[in-house]
């Protein structure tokens, strides 16, 4: 649970002032949070970690360039889906794992119900990548709890514009999963 946004204030205006201990407060505030958003958008532990650490380092080098304290969450939000970006262009990698590496009991006890997550997770995946990007990054930011303003400020697009963003997001994204699960 996050602190009140005055303890907030106060630790970033002690953070911009050099304080290392106020700011690595503000990493332990916000850590888990923003490391669920960036699994969102990952899914893989050891990148999400990775994110995070570059993410909350260019905060950190970066916080004297915050005009208000009380954008935090959105100002860290919108670094960290920079820095996941950049690193999705740079790095454009698939992990494969040879079924025959795996132990034969190991699939026995697990086949299936890791069949049906990966179909499932599968059928998600392809029905958000339907999505235009903003579309996407609407509806993700919305399951982690990011408010509409937040949103509006983190997607650089109007407050107003969020829930109509959301409402075409849900719809197209119902459309397309019911579709795909009809195909498989």
């Amino acid at each position: 649970m996050l602190a009140p946004q005055d303890d907030i204030v106060s630790l970033i205006q002690l953070a911009k002032a050099g304080d290392q201990e106020a700011f690595a407060s503000l990493v332990l505030l916000y850590e888990n949070e923003l490391c669920g958003y960036l699994t969102s958008l990952l899914r893989d532990r050891d990148e999400v970690q990775d994110c995070a650490q570059q993410s909350f380092l260019k905060a950190w080098e970066k916080l004297s360039t915050l005009k208000d304290e009380k954008s935090f969450k959105t100002w860290l939000y919108t670094i960290a889906r920079n820095v996941t970006c950049d690193y999705l262009r740079r790095k454009r990698k698939i992990l494969l794992q040879s079924w025959e590496d795996l132990e034969e009991y190991s699939i026995i006890d697990w086949v299936s119900s890791i069949e049906e997550q990966a179909t499932q997770a599968e059928l998600i995946n392809l029905a958000l990548a339907e999505l235009a990007p903003k579309l996407r990054a609407c509806l993700r930011l919305d399951a982690w709890g990011c408010s509409r303003y937040e949103i509006s400020q983190m997607l650089e697009i109007s407050a107003s514009s969020v829930g109509t963003y959301l409402s075409m997001a849900r719809k197209q994204f119902r459309q397309a999963y019911s579709r795909l699960e009809d195909e498989s």
